[in-house]
């Protein structure tokens, strides 16, 4: 059973919350429900990660600024290890979530909606015969072709079904690819991802760095049991970004793909949650 609990901080409290108190509080909150003392700390980009030694939850904590005040979200994550009932995201949480979709910042990137100013950016690699190789659309003849693209995914973002993420260099302020959810499997708690990135930027790591906060996106706000992602025969580079990743290939369906005249085969590679957690939020 997930549960969340909104904590607004008093100015007293917000500037003398350190690291150490703030560890002693969540430990106390733990201590409440688990009789547990001991609550270890994990670290993903920019949020912390706690961990109950007693029943092995994660916890999540953040601090973002709105309007001159300080508001705590603290959340409480079912792992895997521990027995409770699986939690399966909803078609319309999804949606909400989708219609304002969250801005994420790496250390270099920045996730964020597609716009129309997007539209030099975008064409660039668009319009490149090599980027759309392994996909399913076609380079984009011209410009108004990409205007006239993000103006109809303009539409699907207010519709809450659109789950790409514009992929922004904040070096440059540039778009410089997208990543995010192709599709859902609601019934089966899972979903697919997929990404794009300017050829001028590739060989930098962007793609895994922006796939993985898409995929901890997807395991814990969304409560996701597994994530796959496929690519035809020949396309490497993607095949190496999964394999960064972590991700375990699972097979290759031969020819199963008919698209832009010819059969191709299909490979797919996939990671689970509880293969994630461990993976990423190590505890320290």
């Amino acid at each position: 059973m997930n549960f969340n609990i909104k904590i607004i901080l008093s100015d007293f409290i917000k500037k003398f919350l350190s690291g150490a108190l703030f560890s002693l509080f969540i430990r106390c909150f733990c201590n409440k429900i688990h009789k547990t003392r001991f609550v270890q700390v994990a670290h993903f980009s920019s949020e912390n990660f706690y961990i109950c030694a007693s029943c092995t939850n994660f916890f999540k904590f953040t601090v973002f600024r709105e309007k001159r005040l300080y508001k705590t979200g603290f959340r409480l994550y079912n792992s895997v290890k521990f027995s409770k009932p699986v939690v399966f995201m909803k078609k319309e949480t999804v949606k909400k979530k989708f219609k304002k979709i969250p801005i994420i910042e790496t250390e270099r990137l920045r996730l964020r909606r597609m716009r129309v100013e997007d539209c030099a950016d975008m064409f660039e690699y668009s319009k490149r015969q090599d980027v759309t190789e392994f996909l399913l659309w076609s380079p984009h003849p011209n410009k108004t072709h990409t205007k006239k693209y993000l103006e109809y995914i303009k539409t699907r973002y207010d519709d809450g079904e659109f789950y790409d993420w514009a992929i922004e260099l904040k070096s440059e302020s540039k778009m410089i690819g997208t990543c995010g959810f192709t599709t859902f499997d609601f019934n089966n708690n899972s979903a697919e991802v997929g990404y794009v990135i300017n050829p001028a930027y590739r060989g930098k790591g962007y793609a895994p760095e922006a796939l993985l906060e898409v995929m901890m996106f997807g395991f814990l706000e969304l409560n996701l049991h597994r994530i796959e992602a496929r690519y035809m025969d020949g396309n490497d580079a993607s095949r190496k970004v999964m394999d960064k990743l972590g991700m375990k290939y699972e097979g290759c369906a031969r020819s199963s793909l008919f698209v832009k005249g010819q059969y191709r085969s299909v490979n797919t590679c996939a990671i689970l949650s509880d293969e994630f957690i461990k993976r990423y939020l190590k505890v320290e």
